[in-house]
């Protein structure tokens, strides 16, 4: 199939107007960029997945594991009502640990950070302002050019809208499209900057991309920058993404964004399941073995009842006063150099007999 079918490129742009309100196809590129291009549902999230580009990615599981810590210290009722809640409480902070993070790419970065995507948002939107021509391009890639590719599987049948979604290797593509921009960039333009984001919501898989020449660029009779793209650099566009693909064909597969976020959703309910196993166990463990009169639940209680559970509860602080962290050795010292004063005290006092 030919590649201008495989790869179709369909571009607009939007022009300041001359009277300084709006432009000619909207007026606000950075909120497009942030409320439609990277839209929650939409895209799909490629790690590092970060609010902060100053920050390790590490953050966004450091919240996983505060709220696994939070889930644990929390008991659970017996309708599991506490432990609904806290499960979505789990959910909401590692969402608000990435905010839009891992969502977009850009200019040598296939994963902008929360606070990179709007910098790159509002980088667009001033360029606009200074009277930049914005282009709004989407490039929409056919089914059997992605099965080809090895970006989907080969037996993936899509019925439904965003059938696409957890199947499409995001990373492969987004690299892709970020070596056919940059080769369009260098063939016709001054300094294209762009932010483009890998929608999946619907049944094809497309990239918007939002871009401008932030350079002189080609300066149009009215004075404007040129805001359709040639077939020239739109040919360069598509060669460039195939190229790329071809080169990565030998790289099974470089990223799954869905697979990898259950991937660390699973281990950290692992995590969760273990950590109120190892707590909460021991006391189920003895609460089994205690009679069922609660007046003959203490220590010194030395009935046939109380036998197992005085033996197991004897055993757990026999074995927690072993541990390198117990107190134990310490009381020993100063018991032990207690003694041996107060015998060396008792020894020089104590008349000679010979």
């Amino acid at each position: 199939m030919a590649l201008d079918r495989s790869i179709v490129i369909v571009n607009e742009y939007t022009i300041k107007n001359s009277s300084g309100s709006g432009g000619s196809r909207g007026g606000t590129p950075g909120a497009y960029v942030t409320r439609y291009m990277a839209r929650d549902l939409a895209t799909e999230q490629v790690a590092p997945i970060i609010k902060n580009s100053a920050q390790a990615y590490i953050t966004r599981y450091m919240a996983r594991d505060n709220a696994v810590e939070a889930l644990v210290s929390t008991p659970a009722v017996d309708d599991g009502s506490d432990y609904v809640a806290d499960s979505y409480a789990l959910y909401d902070d590692v969402e608000s640990a990435a905010g839009m993070g891992g969502m977009a790419f850009a200019n040598g970065d296939v994963s902008l950070s929360d606070s990179e995507l709007h910098k790159r948002a509002d980088e667009i939107q001033d360029l606009f302002d200074e009277g930049k021509t914005v282009f709004k391009t989407v490039i929409s890639f056919e089914h059997d050019y992605l099965k080809e590719n090895g970006l989907i599987p080969e037996d993936l049948d899509i019925k439904h809208r965003g059938d696409y979604r957890g199947n499409l290797d995001q990373l492969k593509l987004r690299r892709a499209i970020m070596s056919g921009v940059e080769r369009m960039g260098r063939m016709g333009y001054d300094d294209l900057r762009y932010v483009g984001v890998i929608q999946v919501d619907t049944k094809h898989v497309h990239c918007h991309l939002a871009m401008t020449d932030a350079g002189v660029g080609t300066i149009m009779p009215d004075g404007t920058q040129r805001g359709k793209i040639s077939p020239k650099m739109l040919n360069h566009l598509r060669r460039g993404v195939d190229a790329s693909l071809d080169i990565q064909q030998q790289v099974r597969s470089m990223s799954s964004a869905v697979g990898y976020e259950r991937r660390n959703v699973a281990q950290y309910m692992r995590k969760w399941a273990y950590l109120t196993m190892s707590k909460e166990s021991t006391p189920q463990f003895i609460l089994s073995m205690l009679p069922e009169d609660k007046n003959k639940w203490r220590a010194g209680n030395n009935s046939r009842d109380m036998r197992r559970a005085n033996k197991v509860v004897r055993s757990l602080v026999e074995d927690r006063l072993q541990r390198k962290d117990s107190p134990l050795p310490q009381v020993m010292r100063e018991i032990n150099n207690y003694a041996t004063i107060n015998r060396d005290s008792i020894c020089m006092n104590r008349p000679h007999v010979p």
